[in-house]
C-alpha cells in the first residue's frame, strides 16, 4: 500500500510541476514526467521532488511561467554559493538527459563562472587573471590540452585548477609586497617548496605571464604527475552538499 501512495503522491507532484508551465512548453517535459513516474522506486523519485535543492530550483523555474533555459540556469549559478551551483549543475544534468535542454558544451561558462568567483574573492587580481583565463585557459585551447568528450569533469577541472593555483600564487607573492613583475627565480623556488605537488601547476600561468611581458622569464618544472587531480571549484575545505 505503501508503494502505491507513494507513486500517486509522485504523479500528482509532477503534475503539479508541469501544470505550471505554458501549454506549449509542456510537451518538452513529458519525457522526463513519464520516466519518473515510472520509475522502480517512486519514494526516490518523491524524496528528490521534495527535499533536493535541485528539484527546488526547477519548481522555482516553473512557477515563473516558463520553461528553463540554460540562460536562466547560468544566472541562478553565477552568484550562487559552492552547494547552490552544484545544484544548478546537476539541474542542468538532469534536464539534458531528458532532452528538456539542448546539450551544451559546459566547458566555457563553467571556467567564466568559476573565475568571477575568484576575482570576487580577489578583486586586486581580477584583471590579471582575466586575461590570463581568456588567453590561456578558453577553448581552443582547453579543447587541445584535453580532448575529451564536451564538459567532461576532467576538462573543466583541468581549468579549476589552473585559475586556482595562479590566485594562490599572486596572493602569496603580494604577501611579500611582490608584484608579478619583481618575482623572481628565486621567490618561486621557495614557494613551490614550501607546499604540495600542486603548486607546479603554476607552471601554465607563468608561461602566459613570460610571454605577455607581465613577468620575467620563470623557470617552473613539469609536474611529475601527468593527471592531476584538479583542485575543487571553490578550494575552502567545505564538505559537499546533495544536489
Amino acid at each position: 500500500m505503501r508503494g502505491l501512495y507513494d507513486r500517486c503522491t509522485l504523479h500528482d507532484r509532477l503534475d503539479t510541476l508541469v501544470v505550471a508551465l505554458p501549454a506549449a512548453a509542456r510537451g518538452r517535459f513529458e519525457p522526463m514526467r513519464a520516466a519518473l513516474a515510472g520509475c522502480d522506486e517512486p519514494r526516490t523519485a518523491l524524496n528528490w521532488l521534495r527535499n533536493s535543492r535541485s528539484a527546488r530550483l526547477l519548481t522555482g523555474l516553473a512557477s515563473a511561467g516558463r520553461p528553463p533555459a540554460h540562460e536562466d540556469l547560468d544566472e541562478l549559478a553565477r552568484d550562487a554559493g559552492r552547494g547552490e551551483a552544484q545544484a544548478v549543475d546537476y539541474l542542468r544534468g538532469v534536464l539534458v538527459a531528458y532532452r528538456v535542454l539542448p546539450e551544451r558544451d559546459e566547458l566555457t561558462p563553467r571556467i567564466e563562472r568559476h573565475l568571477a568567483r575568484t576575482v570576487k574573492r580577489r578583486p586586486e587580481h581580477g584583471l590579471l587573471l582575466s586575461a590570463y583565463v581568456r588567453w590561456s585557459l578558453l577553448p581552443p585551447r582547453a579543447r587541445r590540452a584535453n580532448p575529451r568528450p564536451a564538459g567532461s569533469r576532467d576538462r573543466i577541472r583541468w581549468a579549476y585548477t589552473r585559475i586556482n593555483i595562479a590566485g594562490a600564487f599572486l596572493i602569496a607573492m603580494r604577501g611579500q609586497g611582490l608584484s608579478l613583475a619583481d618575482v623572481t627565480q628565486a621567490h618561486v623556488d621557495a614557494w613551490l617548496a614550501d607546499g604540495p605537488s600542486t603548486r607546479y601547476e603554476v607552471r601554465d600561468f607563468a608561461v602566459w605571464a613570460a610571454r605577455r611581458g607581465h613577468s620575467r622569464p620563470l623557470n617552473i618544472p613539469h609536474r611529475a604527475k601527468k593527471d592531476t587531480a584538479g583542485m575543487d571549484e571553490d578550494s575552502t575545505g567545505s564538505s559537499s552538499t546533495s544536489a
